[in-house]
């Protein structure tokens, strides 16, 4: 995910020619065609919700070291 708001760069870092990403893995519950609507807020959160479907588990290969659960708030 690529960070939006400049208060929060500091949560993400330059990786593969991104500037201000962070690696997540949406939770089966989250409506991706929504979210690509356009920008989206989310809350850090300290546990995952539900990962067990296909998608969830599908996850590109990202080597950054920023990885966070997040909560998605539409």
């Amino acid at each position: 995910m690529q960070i939006q708001d400049s208060a929060h760069y500091a949560y993400g870092e330059t990786w593969n020619g991104h500037d201000h990403v962070f690696f997540t893995v949406f939770d089966c519950t989250v409506d991706i065609e929504k979210l690509q609507e356009g920008p989206f807020m989310v809350t850090l959160v300290d546990e995952p919700g539900p990962q067990d479907c296909a998608r969830c588990l599908a996850t590109l290969d990202y080597s950054g070291n920023k990885k966070y659960h997040v909560r998605v708030g539409l």
